[in-house]
């Protein structure tokens, strides 16, 4: 939409304040169409909002953007609203963050939670394969 794109153009302006306040608005404008936050474009919100404040090192608001798009992904994953791809993205921008703020335990608790998850999901994929090969 057209906030994210002026969004993205102050970012890339390194106009930080511009940035965040029109990936705001592109949340709010996506919050009140789908009315939930499992929808992808909702996530993205997030994800870009945790990008700028990554971007201005400032990591624990990123990390407060990150950590709740993460749990919506791995929840709209579960419902195939989202693909394991962006979960997968999403967990890796999360250890990022804590390995700059030197909390390194916190990275391989996240590393642990993500390999599990990926694993899952290989392993939902390759029993539904199973099941139609065998129907």
């Amino acid at each position: 939409n057209e906030y994210d794109k002026k969004a993205i153009n102050f970012r890339a302006k390194k106009d930080f304040k511009n940035a965040i306040k029109y990936f705001k608005l592109a949340y709010y404008l996506r919050a009140n169409i789908y009315k939930n936050d499992y929808d992808v474009d909702v996530l993205k919100s997030y994800i870009n909002l945790g990008d700028t404040y990554f971007a201005m090192k400032r990591y624990q608001k990123a990390l407060k953007f990150y950590t709740r798009a993460f749990g919506l992904s791995k929840s709209a994953t579960l419902m195939r609203l989202h693909p394991a791809k962006q979960t997968f993205i999403l967990g890796k921008k999360i250890i990022k963050v804590y390995k700059k703020m030197g909390d390194f335990k916190k990275a391989l608790y996240y590393s642990q939670i993500l390999n599990n998850y990926l694993l899952n999901d290989l392993k939902e994929r390759w029993q539904m394969e199973f099941q139609e090969i065998k129907e």
